[in-house]
């Protein structure tokens, strides 16, 4: 997802989580999953604000 650069800094993305997370919960999900290239700084910002670690990459074969 990304913001219009007018509309950076109003946490945009902090409350569309904030929204998916509520959804979720209330259709019974027990975890959410959440994938970024490992430069897409501004996500992983966004996901260490909201109390989320990173994990690591998968390994493949």
């Amino acid at each position: 997802m990304s913001a219009r650069p007018s509309r950076c800094g109003q946490r945009i993305g902090e409350k569309l989580l904030a929204l998916v997370e509520a959804i979720a919960l209330k259709r019974g999900a027990c975890k959410l999953t959440l994938e970024s290239l490992q430069g897409n700084v501004g996500a992983i910002k966004l996901y260490e604000r909201i109390g989320l670690g990173a994990a690591r990459p998968p390994r493949w074969g």
